[in-house]
């Protein structure tokens, strides 16, 4: 992993955008679940957590 010894710091700012996006897309797909019809609820929550 070269890339990451040579520039750790963006590594982590990936890694650390990475989980605010999936953060915010879980806190938004809970909030708007129950609005949304359940087979596309339940399939996007099975992505994430895959």
């Amino acid at each position: 992993m070269t890339s990451s010894d040579t520039q750790p710091g963006s590594v982590d700012a990936l890694a650390r955008a990475a989980d605010v996006l999936l953060l915010a897309a879980t806190t938004a797909l809970g909030w708007a679940g129950p609005w949304l019809p359940y087979p596309i609820t339940i399939h996007a929550e099975r992505d994430f957590h895959a």
